[in-house]
């Protein structure tokens, strides 16, 4: 899934990130989510550290963030389950990645 458009006044810190590299899940590999420093005072994302977003925003996304890149990995990995697995129909970037990886065992994502 590419990422929507990220608005220019987050400021982000984009961190670079090996998308296929062994051992990344397959989730990661398929919707290629948008990882990033964060800092809360910017755009009052809930913690400070590191976040992975797949979305136009924080707020609307599907988002995960941690104090380090592996945490954050492993946050947007749970919200990604818990809104893609049996997404409303309303929830749009949901709707989408649960679309995308309709191909692969939930388990893996």
């Amino acid at each position: 899934m590419e990422n929507m458009r990220i608005l220019e006044n987050m400021k982000l810190d984009i961190v670079e990130f090996d998308y296929d590299a062994p051992g990344v899940p397959e989730s990661i590999k398929i919707l290629r989510p948008l990882m990033y420093k964060d800092r809360e005072e910017d755009h009052g994302t809930p913690c400070e550290g590191f976040c992975v977003l797949t979305g136009i925003s924080p707020a609307e996304g599907i988002v995960g963030c941690g104090n380090c890149l592996e945490d954050a990995i492993e946050e947007w990995r749970k919200e990604l389950r818990e809104r893609a697995g049996h997404p409303d129909d309303d929830d749009i970037v949901a709707v989408q990645a649960s679309n995308e990886l309709s191909a692969i065992d939930c388990k893996k994502w």
